[in-house]
């Protein structure tokens, strides 16, 4: 049946991997798990008023508006959405005798990395989009739409972690272009060439060959299906915090209840213009990044401590955080180090337990 309204079963969110500009025809990845995909275009806008008028004299557009998109989804300990993000990860399989050492942060090598995106909207009320994509169905155009985002740039990533529901991770990106289009066979990327300032010579999406199983992802036999996210529950988190020096509720795992855990690893970007083209150049991170952890949880008791020699003796912290999957199959760990407090509060209400939060901050660079 023709579709009346758009849901999110008839929507999709695929990948296409760095760098975005490319002359050649390519394929797309299932951008598995997603939870909420938003965009939205600010426009950059030049009033001036003149002399002997109440009007403006100029109100235009000086130059091409950039693309917020952001797409939020369950995080898996496969990380696999992460790993086509070009974050330097790695997940670990159970069982795993020796586990080779990981080079480098979360960040390193990320510097010049630049996606495509593409909303594939089924046209049809019933159908499912991701259903669509992995069966041979997918071979015939449909007259779907296409929402694309070309030159994706990551400027922000955070996990988050709670009693009662699934981890999540969220993600934001800045966007050189945008493109709508219905989908009838090949249809053209939009990437642009940023050096030049134009997409002359770019290549096509193939929306026929979407991928939608990562081949040999447990080794030579087994592969992952994109549909079908690995997730993790509450249960599976294994988290490593170390006393803070001023007291209070201690935050070691044997002595007090989290409620909610999140990672914020923001990403500040620097946009590069030059004259003679209406898109930036480059979007250049600058470094270190600084992140933050937010703990929050119910207090048992107050332990002694000091706050009055912070200035002349500070203490850092190191935490982990080890997320494994509901089938036992894979793990990830994430390790921080010379954190520092930035805040802790407590709060109690009438009838309601004491309730502790800190918010600890950690640098990040590209090595």
């Amino acid at each position: 049946m023709s579709r009346i309204t758009l849901n999110s079963n008839n929507c999709a969110v695929l990948i296409e991997a760095s760098p975005a500009f490319k002359t050649f025809d390519s394929a797309s990845t299932l951008f598995g798990g997603v939870q909420n995909v938003s965009f939205s275009v600010p426009l950059s806008r030049e009033t001036k008023r003149q002399v002997g008028s109440c009007y403006y004299g100029v109100d235009d557009l000086v130059r091409h508006p950039d693309v917020d998109l952001n797409i939020d989804y369950l995080f898996s300990p496969t990380m696999i959405n992460e790993d086509y993000l070009g974050l330097n990860v790695r997940p670990r399989y159970i069982p795993e005798p020796t586990p080779p050492t990981q080079e480098g942060g979360l960040l390193s090598g990320i510097d010049s990395k630049s996606y495509n995106f593409y909303i594939y909207n089924h046209p049809d009320q019933g159908s499912d989009a991701v259903e669509y994509l992995k069966g041979d169905d997918k071979l015939y155009p449909n007259s779907g739409e296409i929402i694309s985002f070309g030159n994706a740039y990551l400027s922000s990533y955070s996990l988050s972690f709670a009693v009662g529901s699934l981890p999540t991770a969220s993600t934001k990106f800045k966007c050189s272009n945008m493109k709508a289009e219905n989908y009838t066979g090949l249809t053209q990327s939009p990437a642009i060439n940023l050096s030049a300032g134009n997409n002359v010579g770019v290549g096509n999406f193939i929306g026929s060959q979407t991928k939608t199983v990562e081949q040999d992802f447990y080794g030579s036999t087994f592969d992952l299906d994109l549909t079908n996210p690995v997730t993790a529950s509450p249960g599976d988190l294994t988290i490593e915090l170390q006393n803070i020096q001023v007291g209070g509720q201690k935050i070691d795992v044997t002595n007090h209840l989290i409620n909610s855990m999140s990672i914020d690893i923001p990403i500040s970007r620097v946009d590069l213009h030059g004259l003679g083209s209406d898109y930036v150049r480059g979007r250049k991170i600058q470094y270190p990044s600084r992140g933050t952890i937010n703990i929050s949880s119910l207090v048992s008791r107050y332990e002694t401590g000091f706050i009055s020699g912070l200035l002349a003796n500070e203490s850092t912290y190191e935490f982990s955080l080890t997320v494994k999957d509901c089938q036992g199959l894979t793990y990830s760990e994430f390790t921080f180090d010379r954190a520092k407090l930035e805040n802790f509060e407590y709060n109690t209400t009438v009838n309601d337990e004491m309730q502790y939060s800190a918010s600890f901050s950690f640098s990040i660079d590209n090595k």
